[in-house]
């Protein structure tokens, strides 16, 4: 993940990045919300949604000259994410300023948003852990297990089909680690006649996927990678307040000062936080016992993990 950030734009990050995060967050991967119903007090975000026609009247009823109409209750649910308060700060001596002259706090304050953009990343990736781990609520029906071979083009259609059903040609992407990726491409390769550029097989080859490399979302665990088939954007996103950004002089430790805190919401749609998690730690996101299924199916969760050795 990459960006170039001026000064005039972190200033203001949640703003003017946010709605650039949908690139910079695993280019694609999730979708933003830039004014979600988060109060500043709220502990959790409640999304609701009503569930649809299909999941109320099942089957087809015929009438009869005796038909009595009987009447279906509609009914809702609602998806929880948690809402995560981060923060980060930086001093400067006068001294250093003055023995090394040059202003390090005006060089690395543009890569203040960058930094906040890989934290949402990283708990993303934690997240991911936790739904789609051990006994993770995702694991029997979104996880395809070809740990023992190494990745084929074919790997890939299997395990989305098998986990989405008619589904899986909603699936439009899909997030590899760059090791996979050369692995990927020299299967490929290895079965034509003609040599080729690698990149150019791979997406000539898979068609209708738009290829994304990520190390962080795609990193392997005990030698065993994680590839991602996603339709969509699955992950939301909403901040609960602007970025705080705040500069300070300490005069009496000649220093100057800044801190910046964000407030954010996120997590993958239909999947639900079993209850009210604060500002959940790291380990809290990656625990399988935090999360629950609330989608009327499976296969409208459109992220499929698929394991291979590379």
């Amino acid at each position: 993940m990459a960006l170039t950030i001026i000064p005039a734009v972190w200033e203001d990050f949640i703003v003017n990045l946010m709605p650039q995060a949908n690139n910079a967050i695993n280019q694609g991967l999730t979708k933003i919300i830039e004014d979600p119903s988060i109060r500043d007090k709220d502990t959790s975000w409640r999304r609701p949604y009503l569930k649809s026609l299909d999941s109320v009247n099942t089957g087809t009823t015929r009438v009869t000259t005796s038909t009595t109409v009987t009447y279906a209750a509609l009914n809702d649910y609602s998806e929880v994410f948690p809402i995560v308060h981060g923060y980060g700060a930086i001093a400067q001596h006068d001294l250093n300023t003055i023995t090394q002259g040059i202003d390090a706090m005006q060089l690395i304050a543009p890569q203040i948003a960058e930094k906040n953009l890989k934290d949402i990343q990283g708990m993303l990736k934690y997240m991911t852990d936790g739904i789609y781990g051990t006994s993770g609520v995702l694991e029997a029906t979104h996880v395809k297990d070809y740990s023992s071979v190494a990745i084929t083009p074919e790997h890939i259609d299997e395990a989305a089909e098998w986990a989405l059903g008619e589904n899986w040609e909603k699936c439009d992407k899909i997030y590899l680690h760059t090791t996979v990726k050369r692995a990927l491409q020299d299967d490929i390769k290895g079965h034509l006649t003609t040599l080729a550029n690698g990149q150019t097989v791979l997406r000539e080859y898979l068609g209708q996927y738009q290829i994304i490399t990520n190390n962080t979302i795609c990193a392997p665990v005990g030698g065993v990678y994680k590839t991602w088939i996603a339709g969509g954007n699955p992950f939301t996103i909403g901040y609960q307040r602007a970025l705080a950004l705040e500069a300070s002089r300490n005069a009496a430790t000649f220093e100057d000062r800044l801190q910046w805190t964000y407030h954010i919401g996120f997590g993958l749609d239909g999947v639900s936080m079993t209850t009210d998690n604060n500002n959940p730690s790291d380990a809290e996101l990656q625990d399988v016992a935090n999360y629950t299924k609330v989608a009327e199916q499976d296969r409208n969760i459109l992220l499929v993990q698929l394991q291979t050795l590379v």
